[in-house]
């Protein structure tokens, strides 16, 4: 039946009783969609009121055991994006501070949710990379300590174990600035000596457990390497120079700990493979893991990257 289109400007000419009794309709029955509305609704009261019921949500969330079939993984990953928009229209203006913490604690959920469902369908996953863009758009507003921000980001990528955390590096670079991006790659490098944790041993409990600690020990050391590796890249981002080329860089990819998804020119490495910690005794062997073209003498000026 022919009529006028369903759009914002129709709507609001219906007034505001009308569509408040259109909307109490719809969400009846409809847990997610009383929850979006009533977290709106505290919007009024200030950052703190919704930051309140957001992270009440998050509590549930983690506590949840049941296995998620794929509707309910939809509407899950439908409702932690409504959270995403809410967290970055009602709270990242006035408290950029509290909108972080309240997307950095969503990316925390990921491991969980991914415990308990089957995301081939890479829903979930989209929805953790749009909370980590939505950090990127706040990060010049942080007021975090450069030294803070890096010791969270040290905590949370080595402890991840589905890329939730993968470009935490590359959104926050402008927040840690040169202090924070040394403070990270100082943390980094020191955490190759320090012994293996419990939590690094559970993450492995499905190997015999002889071989248990030798391969915690080289997961954890892989993934400090590669943050070793996105700090010289924002380095090269922050401040190019002839020496330093800007990195070029790949479309962000969906595969979990996709170290080809950035490519940094070898320049940006030392020739002696130190930046890449203890584990890189061979310079030749540590940019070929990597994917790197073979590094070009300093004394090169103007020096192009080779194409992969």
């Amino acid at each position: 039946m022919a009529g006028k289109p369903l759009n914002k400007t129709n709507l609001m000419a219906l007034g505001a009783e009308a569509l408040a009794d259109l909307l109490l309709e719809t969400v009846k029955g409809d847990a997610a969609r009383q929850r979006r509305v009533r977290m709106a609704l505290a919007a009024d009261d200030g950052p703190e009121a919704v930051a309140a019921d957001i992270r009440k949500r998050f509590a549930a969330i983690r506590r949840a055991q049941s296995f998620l079939n794929r509707p309910a993984q939809k509407k899950l990953a439908q409702e932690l994006t409504g959270v995403i928009e809410l967290i970055t229209t009602r709270i990242a203006p006035t408290a950029p501070s509290l909108a972080f913490d309240l997307l950095w604690a969503q990316l925390h959920l990921a491991e969980g949710i991914h415990a308990r469902t089957d995301d081939s369908w890479g829903s979930i996953g989209d929805t953790m990379r749009a909370a980590m863009e939505a950090i990127g758009e706040i990060a010049p507003q942080l007021t975090l300590s450069a030294e803070t921000l890096a010791e969270q980001i040290l905590e949370a990528t080595v402890a991840d174990g589905y890329g939730a955390f993968d470009h935490a590096i590359d959104v926050l670079a402008p927040a840690l600035g040169p202090d924070g991006l040394a403070a990270l790659k100082g943390k980094a490098t020191a955490a190759f000596d320090a012994p293996i944790s419990a939590a690094d041993l559970a993450q492995h409990d499905y190997v015999r457990h002889s071989e248990r600690e030798s391969r915690a020990r080289a997961h954890r050391n892989n993934t400090l390497e590669r943050i070793l590796q996105d700090v010289a890249a924002a380095d090269c981002m922050r401040s190019p120079s002839p020496a330093q080329p800007r990195l070029r860089r790949k479309a962000w990819s969906k595969s979990r700990r996709s170290i080809a998804s950035k490519k940094i020119c070898a320049a940006c490495l030392p020739t002696n493979g130190s930046l890449l910690g203890k584990s890189a005794q061979n310079p030749s062997s540590t940019y070929a893991r990597f994917g790197l073209p073979k590094a070009v003498p300093a004394s090169q000026p103007n020096h192009q990257p080779e194409k992969p």
